[in-house]
């Protein structure tokens, strides 16, 4: 049958056949191909998508937890003897020959949902001994935030002798939420 065309004829069958036989692949496999290719790529920008949202809200629960767990450290609780800043304070000073000279809260500020205590000890003694307690306050015991602290030395008229107070002022969180 293909014997009796001639050249010209068998080359544009040929032409034909394989404009078909592209046309046939093209429809069967490169379309499926492409539709699969297209479908990967929305699958993996959806994936990706979702891994940095997920990983966005891990963050942000991470971020919260950091921040109430650092807050907790400076909530007023008078109720834990280990956060009672007169126990923790009067302990030291029958430790180490400190004179627990003055205890007074300061008053109440109230910083956007903050609500802050500020509150003033004043112990009499040597520097030294200060200082230790200025670290156990600030390291050791969460009795609050030390704020700031003075120290002032004074002249005794009566027997012209030396003497060293130290002004603590510590911070704490009111959290008026948790008592309701």
């Amino acid at each position: 049958m293909f014997s009796n065309l001639t050249y010209k004829q068998k080359l544009k069958g040929l032409g034909i056949f394989a404009v078909l036989m592209i046309i046939i692949c093209f429809r069967l496999a490169f379309s499926a191909t492409l539709g699969e290719y297209t479908l990967y790529k929305t699958q993996k920008e959806n994936l990706a998508f979702q891994n940095s949202s997920s990983l966005h809200a891990k963050n942000i629960s991470l971020k919260g937890n950091y921040i109430s767990s650092t807050l907790d450290n400076y909530l007023l609780d008078t109720l834990d003897n280990a956060k009672n800043l007169l126990a923790v304070v009067s302990a030291y000073c029958d430790k180490n020959k400190l004179e627990l000279k003055e205890y007074k809260p300061l008053g109440k500020k109230d910083y956007d949902s903050l609500h802050i205590l500020t509150r003033v000890v004043t112990v009499e003694g040597s520097f030294i001994e200060c200082l230790k307690l200025n670290y156990q306050l600030e390291t050791q015991n969460n009795c609050g935030r030390i704020g700031s602290v003075l120290y002032k030395s004074y002249i005794n008229p009566k027997d012209k002798s030396i003497y060293l107070n130290c002004s603590i002022y510590l911070q704490n969180i009111i959290d008026y939420e948790r008592d309701k």
